[in-house]
């Protein structure tokens, strides 16, 4: 999942999130993939196989955007 969709998922303004993963302070695991893509491990936050309808529509979610 992108930084954006799951600092919305979360409640987080998209721009603190840019700004805790900048500084290192994001409380997820998240890696630059791109000059402008920053990915979540979502499943490391806890979203993994017994929310896959939780994840499937977060992602969707962000991909509309």
């Amino acid at each position: 999942m992108n930084l954006t969709g799951w600092a919305r998922a979360q409640g987080i303004a998209p721009r603190t999130a840019c700004r805790w993963f900048r500084e290192g302070t994001l409380p997820v695991p998240a890696e630059r993939v791109g000059p402008r893509t920053i990915l979540v491990n979502i499943d490391a936050y806890g979203l993994g196989s017994a929310s896959n309808r939780a994840r499937r529509a977060l992602e969707a979610a962000a991909a509309d955007e």
